[in-house]
């Protein structure tokens, strides 16, 4: 299988557009003229049937920053909703801290 077919070409840019409007011709009669020009089809493979082969890099920065940050964020953030929480209760309960 895959995935994001990207068309590529030689980079030169169509040079039977400014001959044929200089000359009044149409564009088949100028392109035979100058013969053909290269175009490539990459087809970049698929990973797993889903993840292109050019994403692999991404995902394997990403998971790690992921995990780590999930280890580092996720106690603060828990710590302070759970202080808000006891915060809350004491409140409702009609204690003050």
């Amino acid at each position: 299988m895959y995935a994001r077919i990207r068309p590529t070409n030689t980079g030169v840019l169509a040079p039977w557009a400014q001959r044929a409007i200089a000359l009044n011709q149409t564009r088949s009669q100028t392109m035979r003229d100058y013969g053909k020009v290269e175009f490539i089809t990459i087809l970049e493979p698929l990973w797993f049937g889903v993840i292109p082969e050019t994403l692999l890099p991404t995902i394997a920065f990403l998971i790690p920053l992921v995990l780590v940050a999930g280890f580092v964020v996720f106690p603060t953030i828990h710590a302070y909703v759970e202080r808000i929480a006891r915060e809350a209760q004491a409140e409702l309960e009609g204690k003050h801290l």
